[in-house]
């Protein structure tokens, strides 16, 4: 059985964080740049290329998967709403993007979703087992709540 457009991982999670946009969308544009500061496990982050406004191209090492994950990075944000692409380069079987959502719910709060989206790449051997056992929920849950602690603390300490 081939592998192609299997789904691997296809989870979302979201939550109402209590700090404004501003202060959340600093967090997600830091993480692009720095995924070593909030992703455990990350390390030797190097941008390839980058094209300001249009996105950056990301190669960093990741402990648990044992290799470095390539990655091009898009986003898009106004005053209110933001969204951030982070879609998989040259994995050898892989392919699939992982998305940041925020977007204004108040004052002073802010809706923030993840979502991963996750298909097994025509490289993958027929064999191939899903990256997490729980299709990627706990994943995206506990990076989604590591972002809402990050922003509320930083929301608090200004």
């Amino acid at each position: 059985m081939a592998t192609s457009q299997v789904q691997a991982a296809l989870a979302s999670h979201e939550e109402l964080v209590a700090a404004p946009f501003a202060v959340v969308w600093r967090l997600l544009e830091e993480k692009v740049y720095h995924p070593d500061r909030s992703v455990p496990g990350v390390e030797n982050v190097r941008i390839i290329k980058d094209c300001g406004p249009a996105g950056v191209e990301r190669l960093m090492h990741h402990k648990g998967k044992g290799s470095d994950i390539h990655e091009l990075i898009t986003w898009e944000s106004d005053a209110s709403k933001g969204v951030v692409n982070f879609t998989m380069l040259e994995d050898p079987s892989l392919e699939g993007v992982v998305k940041n959502f925020a977007k204004t719910a108040g004052e002073a709060t802010t809706i923030v979703r993840y979502s991963m989206d996750w298909k097994f790449g025509p490289s993958a051997p027929a064999d191939a087992k899903p990256p997490f056992p729980d299709n990627g929920a706990g994943a995206i849950k506990g990076a989604v709540l590591a972002m809402k602690k990050q922003a509320e603390e930083a929301f608090a300490s200004r």
